[in-house]
């Protein structure tokens, strides 16, 4: 089995480049490690990893832990935009959402957004060199401050896109 490539299916247009775009090669082992680190006390060897179909922008695998739990890895494409912002936007984006909002979204256990929307996305305000707190409208209609999130660039494609970052 590939990890590496995209395998979902062909491209009429241009399909050496968009298949370069979507070629990642990333250390398997070690994120089958991290897997069963985060999966939590007595998971902590995995057993199985098998790659789900491809997305346009990230590989997700389905890993499988010795007592049966399973977590799904998820790699960005080249192709997604800005390695750190995009990753670190989507987790926080998800942390909110599901914590603040109380809408169910997938726990994220643990992550990374180190490679080495005109609003902009949502952070951590951690992960941002000059963050402000995020303010919002909350389910009461009442303005909230919350410091633990902050507003900052936007990880749209269409602004990365062709070397535009």
């Amino acid at each position: 089995m590939n990890f590496f490539r995209y395998t979902r299916s062909r491209f009429l247009h241009e399909e050496e480049e968009n298949l370069s775009q979507r070629y990642v090669k990333y250390n398997v082992e070690e994120l089958a490690n991290i897997a069963a680190e985060v999966a939590g006390p007595g998971k902590r060897h995995c057993i199985q990893v098998d790659k789900l179909a491809d997305g346009m922008y990230n590989k997700a695998l389905l890993l499988t832990m010795a007592d049966g739990t399973q977590v799904v890895g998820k790699v960005p494409n080249a192709n997604a935009g800005l390695p750190h912002f995009t990753t670190a936007s989507e987790v926080a984006t998800m942390d909110f959402v599901r914590n603040v909002l109380g809408t169910p979204v997938p726990k994220v256990l643990g992550w990374c957004s180190k490679a080495d929307n005109p609003y902009g996305g949502l952070y951590y305000k951690g992960d941002l060199a000059c963050p402000s707190s995020l303010v919002y409208t909350n389910r009461d209609g009442k303005r909230t401050e919350d410091s633990r999130f902050a507003v900052g660039p936007s990880v749209s494609r269409n602004n990365v896109h062709d070397d535009r970052n």
